[in-house]
């Protein structure tokens, strides 16, 4: 990944960030959490997001749902990220299995609640 970022004038993806704030030693700790964190909601067995997560250089042919960076950016913005953090210097990576559980039961409910529409692009568009 280092070489490809060097070897490119131009802005690199922010989807190879994301992969990249876990496994650095300076990275703001609620960055490390979040990407441990998407990083959970995209491999775990039990993660309603589980290979629809839009990651470069993913081997999944499933549809894919959801930006990776634009989940990163929801899972640092508020004090949710912050505070899981704080309570680690490694980025709260002790927290992470705790909020994964969380997100990942609001996700479930969310599926239950939405039926069929859950997963399919063309069921509900504005002004039904």
């Amino acid at each position: 990944m280092f070489v490809i970022i060097n070897s490119t004038p131009t802005r690199i993806n922010k989807s190879h960030l994301v992969d990249l704030y876990e496994r650095v030693s300076w990275a703001e700790p609620h960055r490390k959490f979040a990407a441990r964190l998407v990083g959970s909601l995209y491999s775990e067995g039990d993660s309603p997001l589980r290979y629809r997560i839009n990651r470069l250089g993913g081997r999944s042919q499933q549809d894919k749902w959801i930006l990776q960076a634009e989940l990163f950016t929801n899972c640092t913005v508020g004090s949710i990220a912050t505070g899981a953090a704080s309570r680690s210097r490694a980025g709260g990576s002790k927290e992470v299995p705790r909020y994964y559980a969380m997100v990942r039961d609001f996700l479930k409910a969310a599926e239950r609640v939405w039926g069929e529409a859950w997963g399919h692009a063309n069921t509900w568009s504005p002004g039904r």
